[in-house]
């Protein structure tokens, strides 16, 4: 859990520092690994995935992948403007 505060506190910090969607996807994606590896690591001392352990590493997991696909939803709509500006500014010099 320790590691997991760390991470996200990187991911904060790297949001405040201007880090690109790019690099916070890396990043968040790398919180998810983890988080099921430490999943894995639970199941593997017999612990099942109705286990609050468990239950608890799949909602930060499902958090991180919401957090991503906004990141990507972000990256999308920035080129999509610019393509809608360079196509605007094609046509206004024709």
């Amino acid at each position: 859990k320790e590691q997991m505060d760390i991470l996200d506190h990187k991911l904060y910090l790297m949001e405040k520092n201007g880090a690109t969607e790019q690099e916070q996807i890396a990043h968040l994606r790398q919180m998810q690994k983890k988080a099921h590896d430490e999943a894995e690591s639970y199941r593997k001392q017999g612990l099942d995935d109705e286990s609050e352990y468990i239950m608890e590493l799949q909602k930060e997991w499902w958090g991180y992948e919401e957090d991503i696909l906004k990141l990507q939803q972000d990256v999308f709509d920035k080129r999509l403007k610019r393509l809608i500006y360079f196509a605007n500014s094609k046509r206004a010099i024709l």
